[in-house]
């Protein structure tokens, strides 16, 4: 078997199950928005991602940036193990002080008193997290995505069910920490409970253990810190200046289409990075895992984000119902951010397997600061021109980043166009016939929930008539890459490194 088809084997074996998580998850999150915005009001939405901007800056020093510096490492051993899980751990206390400590100038900054005690829940999260943290990045390591699927999967699952419940008991903003509460604990128990039979942190620390890990370290660490601004500085200037209801809208907007794809990009991150870094040095095979990733990203993301944004003015109120009709507009500017960053995932585990940690923390420092300045400017006309500045900067970054990128690996504009044209036409012919559905059913005196369904089935229908008519090559690659999959894990075949490495 070629390096190529290796590749694409083990990619598609562990998306398979990773998708079906974020597949469940999205879903599940789904629910949870629509449900909850009978209980909930938008200021209540817009205080809890007030708390979870800070949370999110914060958890970038969560683990120190070891994480991907531990997958692309090959000599891993018991003692270095150990340091990184109790360096973790210190970390994680470190932070629940800081994260308390920051609570009462986070409440100054947006003139809300009522969020010091949010943050202070919150802060518990980075007790909960650190101890399942290595765990899962060694199950990621050595690619049991099936695991991570069911997992993430199962505390999704229970937070949903804890968040609603604490909702209709009136808890308010309150349901929305308790769930995310339950999410983090749950799921860092289950790493933990996974991994303790192979491996356990021995009572042992040395500086020199985490040394050659923290240079790769602590360039993820800046990255990641730097793309959370890059991204969620919006969120910051919104609370600051329009106010909790305003942020609200949007957060509830954001996590309808563009979370669910921003959980894609950590899909393909998952399952790609481990996978290209044991080819770094072979361009070819690069490019052509590159490729597959976008060919695939604009299969699925595509004719999902035209259809939500041609259904956005009856899909959303029927999902939130009264009182979030402002939301539609900001939904609808959202589906292109999504589709811009969905294409932008292929980028990041493609230079991090290059090695290029520092690149990506380059990069998103700059995003951070033009987006600062052009969301500031933007602010002041309101909420629809500042996510339309939103939209317009994902944009250009996307295409800086893609080009930089394809140059590190060899791979042209045109062949990586070439390789999603036909799925940017379908998704155009999946709008437009979306819209003449919602056209007719207006026309018709359609309910919202038949004239939702309708949209959907075209939608459906479209799209895959399209496929099979222009990419049945494509589909029998997909089928001939599964079916394998499905027959290796029956076997028992895995790709793992050396035994004596941890």
């Amino acid at each position: 078997m070629s390096a190529h088809d290796h590749l694409k084997r083990r990619a598609v074996s562990g998306a398979k199950w990773i998708g079906l998580a974020t597949v469940a998850t999205s879903v599940l999150q789904f629910l949870q928005v629509a449900v909850l915005t009978r209980f909930l009001s938008p200021a209540d939405f817009g205080l809890m991602a007030m708390a979870m901007f800070v949370y999110g800056i914060v958890q970038a020093f969560n683990d120190m940036g070891i994480s991907n510096a531990v997958i692309q490492r090959q000599d891993n051993t018991d003692d270095r193990l150990s340091s990184l899980f109790w360096l973790e751990v210190a970390a994680g206390l470190g932070l629940f002080l800081l994260t308390v400590a920051s609570a009462p100038l986070a409440a100054w900054f947006y003139h809300e008193p009522s969020l010091i005690g949010v943050m202070l829940w919150i802060s518990l999260i980075f007790l909960l997290t650190p101890p399942g943290q290595l765990y899962s990045v060694l199950l990621q390591r050595d690619l049991r995505f099936r695991r991570l699927a069911v997992i993430e999967t199962s505390a999704s699952f229970v937070s949903l069910v804890v968040t609603v419940a604490a909702a209709c008991l009136g808890l308010g903003v309150m349901a929305l920490v308790v769930g995310q509460i339950v999410y983090f604990g749950l799921r860092s128990a289950q790493f933990v409970a996974s991994g303790w039979p192979a491996w356990r942190p021995e009572l042992h620390f040395s500086a020199a253990d985490v040394r050659g890990y923290l240079g790769f370290g602590l360039c993820q660490m800046g990255e990641r810190t730097v793309t959370y601004l890059s991204i969620n500085v919006i969120n910051l200037i919104i609370g600051r200046y329009l106010g909790a209801a305003v942020l609200g809208q949007y957060s509830v907007a954001y996590q309808m289409i563009v979370y669910p794809v921003l959980r894609l990009n950590n899909v393909i991150a998952q399952v790609s990075f481990p996978i290209l870094a044991r080819f770094q040095d072979v361009n070819e095979t690069l490019q052509q895992g590159y490729l597959h990733l976008s060919r695939a990203i604009s299969f699925t993301i595509f004719p999902i984000t035209a259809a939500a944004f041609v259904a956005a003015p009856v899909l959303v109120p029927l999902l939130l119902g009264p009182g979030w009709s402002d939301t539609v507009i900001i939904f609808q500017v959202l589906c292109s951010v999504a589709a811009f960053r969905a294409l932008g995932s292929t980028t990041v585990p493609t230079y991090l397997a290059k090695g290029r940690a520092d690149l990506g923390f380059i990069w998103n420092f700059l995003v951070a600061a033009v987006n600062g300045v052009v969301f500031f400017l933007a602010a002041g006309y309101g909420i629809v021109v500042l996510t339309l500045s939103f939209a317009a900067t994902s944009l250009l970054q996307f295409a800086v980043m893609q080009t930089i990128t394809g140059r590190m690996i060899g791979l042209p504009w045109s062949r990586y166009l070439g390789a999603m044209a036909r799925n940017m036409a379908k998704s155009v012919a999946v709008g437009l016939m979306v819209y003449g559905a919602g056209a007719f059913g207006h026309a018709a005196g359609m309910g919202d929930v038949v004239l939702v369904a309708t949209m959907a089935v075209v939608a459906i229908n479209t799209y895959a008539g399209s496929a099979l008519l222009f990419n049945r090559e494509y589909l029998r690659e997909l089928w001939d890459l599964v079916a394998p999959a499905v027959r290796r894990e029956k076997t028992g075949y895995v790709l793992a490194p050396p035994k004596k490495d941890i």
